[in-house]
């Protein structure tokens, strides 16, 4: 994989954005929707982790196979 770093800063400045977004158009007052900004973003970030430790789980797991 070529250049990495540089992958994971785009894909959190998309991350924060399409969250931020959602939050705003989520809730119709400004201050509720930056309350649960923080909440919100880290369970997509811990929902994208997630989906990831499984994915290279069953990389592992099947890869041994044969």
């Amino acid at each position: 994989m070529n250049d990495i770093v540089q992958h994971l800063l785009l894909f959190l400045a998309v991350g924060v954005a399409i969250v931020t977004l959602g939050a705003f158009y989520t809730d119709a007052l400004d201050q509720r929707a930056f309350r649960a900004l923080p909440k919100r973003l880290v369970t997509f970030f811990g929902g994208c982790l997630l989906l990831v430790a499984i994915l290279l789980i069953c990389e592992h797991t099947f890869a041994s196979l044969s």
